[in-house]
């Protein structure tokens, strides 16, 4: 079916995975130090991003890398009625995608020596009484059909069809009543002399190929292209039921009457048989990223054809966009980007390879829209963008602030597995902890530093508070990198606690020597001791001339003197504004974590934070930061 934009970007699932290589990959040893998890996180946080931004219900994403190997990546659910979650096995509809599947399969006969694309058409209906009456139809040629040069009319468009759709759902189209919807219609214009998206142009190419092959269509594309990729969760949609499948919600195609939901009972509500060349299609996202890493790279079937299906037209799509043989070529700041968008009532999909990168992108969702006009494939470039960052590693610093309670969660429960979990899945490069328990009672006598080292494979630093319970408590630091120097500042003590800070020194990779600094000010309602704390750290640190982060449980408000003071010479990386409190972690009412930085004369960092939807781990949320490191211009 035909394509829609739709509104995208900035893009991150609960659920993602790596998956091994696909069997027409090559190994690239160079990518053997890159850090899969940080991409996996920075990229799920994007879909949920893009989720909650556009209210989509589901997101199930995947990325082909250079060396093959994908990661799959799913946010939100599957049903937003009854919250089953997306997860990489779900189908969906992929829409116009699937005119890559039907252009790939006359490319093949082509470079088999089957067909010619500038043969007309006509020349494979003769004696068909329905192709009479064909707009054009003496003139359009495969390739002008495959190109949307024909001038031909879109049939789904046709009045009273999507009422058919929907009164009869078992209906079978056949090609000539498809084409019947627009026969004796005046053409747009005159074959091979203007552009016109048009899915009759597909079904009259799915026909041309059923001529040519003497197959199915369906069965030619599964025989010849799907089962040699070893593409099996690709499936052709000539019936309701398909395995499966999302539910897909229709905010924008409600409009053409179909219902909120459009799955009931296991199979769809309406005919999605119509479609046939058109799209014809579902699929899940990583099957779809590897066809288009196969495609795009000339790997898909035997014979010489990229420059072909690369050979464009100019056509009315988005400002820098062409359109080739069943390819949609754009113009980004990555370099082309080669692919197709899709839309089918309750589902919108688009795919892209980048040619420049090697990257594969897949982004396939369970609504149809509601979100504006912007294309679909803007977040496939945003996904592409930060899987090459990392894989050139140039991503941001991610820091973590977590007061863990010694592990302890809301629940009552002591579980230094389920804080080290919180810690992986955030992916960070540098953690800040609160309220660790080094050889104590109260948490069974484990060091619990050494034990979240060896949970999450980092490094840490220690600084004590006090002894307490026949060990130590305090606080701590985790570190990605190689800790270079560790040290523990004293601070003024509390009534009830002392207090000091960890500080980790790191090689940052571009910047140079970072001091870290993990802290917890004092409780007290009362600020003073909060107060004095905050100033003896500053002077601390006055003389530092290498970057410093801040981060931590200040137990304090933005606006109070203690946060002023601070901000006097640190700046704070910023939250959203509708979600910045961190504590109690249950429904959080105060926001008293934070992550500061100061930069140098060298530079400065860009920053972002996000809470982090955590409610049982500890009581405190955690709060994950990006800081980006901007180098100062020359004269500066």
């Amino acid at each position: 079916m035909g394509f829609t934009l739709l509104a995208a970007l900035a893009l991150l699932s609960p659920a993602a995975q790596l998956s091994p290589q696909g069997p027409a990959a090559v190994a690239d040893p160079t990518l053997g130090a890159v850090d899969l998890g940080r991409l996996r996180a920075r990229a799920v946080e994007r879909l949920e991003e893009l989720r909650a931004a556009h209210d989509v219900p589901g997101i199930s994403a995947a990325l082909v890398l250079p060396d093959g190997r994908r990661l799959e990546l799913c946010a939100g659910v599957a049903d937003r009625e009854s919250g089953a979650p997306m997860t990489p096995e779900r189908l969906l509809f992929t829409g116009s995608v699937g005119k890559t599947y039907f252009s790939a399969a006359a490319l093949a006969l082509r470079a088999a020596g089957e067909l010619e694309l500038d043969a007309p058409v006509a020349g494979f209906f003769e004696g068909e009484e329905w192709f009479a009456g064909v707009p054009n139809g003496e003139a359009i040629t495969v390739r002008q059909l495959m190109r949307h040069r024909s001038g031909l009319p879109r049939y789904v468009f046709q009045p009273g069809f999507f009422d058919s759709c929907r009164s009869e759902p078992d209906r079978v189209w056949g090609v000539a009543e498809r084409l019947a919807l627009v026969a004796d219609q005046p053409a747009l214009f005159p074959a091979g002399e203007g552009w016109a998206y048009s899915d009759t142009n597909y079904v009259l190419l799915a026909a041309v190929i059923e001529r040519v092959s003497g197959r199915p269509a369906y069965d030619f594309i599964r025989e010849e292209l799907l089962e040699p990729l070893e593409l099996s969760e690709t499936r052709s949609t000539d019936r309701r039921d398909l395995p499966q499948l999302a539910q897909g919600h229709t905010p924008a195609s409600r409009g053409l009457g179909f219902p909120p939901r459009v799955v009931e009972d296991g199979q769809l509500v309406f005919n999605c048989q119509f479609e046939w060349g058109g799209g014809g299609h579902a699929s899940t996202a990583r099957d779809l990223a590897r066809w288009a890493f196969a495609l795009y790279r000339g790997e898909a079937f035997e014979g010489d054809y990229l420059e072909t299906l690369l050979d464009t037209v100019p056509a009315r799509l988005a400002p820098g966009q062409s359109y080739g043989h069943g390819v949609m070529v754009r113009d980004t700041e990555l370099g082309p980007q080669l692919g197709h968008d899709g839309f089918f009532p309750g589902y919108t999909a688009t795919v892209g390879y980048f040619p420049d990168l090697e990257l594969a992108v897949a982004l396939l969702l369970n609504s149809d829209g509601g979100t504006g006009r912007r294309p679909l494939d803007r977040a496939a470039e945003d996904l592409a963008a930060l899987a090459a960052e990392e894989l050139q590693g140039r991503g941001p610093l991610r820091v973590l602030a977590y007061n863990i309670r010694h592990g302890e969660g809301t629940d009552g429960e002591l579980d230094l597995e389920r804080t080290a979990g919180v810690i992986r899945r955030a992916a960070p490069d540098l953690v800040a902890l609160q309220e660790v328990d080094v050889g104590v009672a109260r948490t069974g006598g484990v060091d619990q530093l050494a034990e979240l080292e060896r949970l999450t494979g980092m490094h840490g630093a220690f600084a004590e508070f006090m002894d307490f319970q026949g060990g130590s408590y305090g606080l701590a630091v985790l570190s990605r990198f190689p800790i270079l120097a560790r040290e523990r500042i004293a601070l003024p003590a509390g009534r009830h606690e002392p207090r000091a800070v960890a500080v980790a020194t790191v090689d940052l990779p571009g910047v140079g020597p970072l001091r870290f600094v993990s802290l917890h000010l004092d409780w007290l309602q009362e600020d003073a001791e909060r107060f004095a704390q905050a100033g003896a750290l500053l002077a601390a640190l006055e003389a530092e001339r290498a970057p410093v982060v801040l981060a931590g449980d200040f137990n304090d408000l933005p606006g109070s003197r203690t946060m002023e003071l601070f901000l006097e010479g640190f700046e704070d990386a910023p939250k959203p504004a509708a979600a910045r409190s961190t504590f109690p972690s249950g429904e959080p009412e105060r926001e008293i974590d934070f992550v500061l930085w100061r930069g140098t004369a060298g530079g400065r960092f860009e920053a972002r934070a996000r809470v982090l939807e955590e409610r049982v781990a500890s009581d405190h949320r955690p709060v994950l930061a990006e800081l980006r490191w901007v180098a100062a211009a020359d004269g500066e």
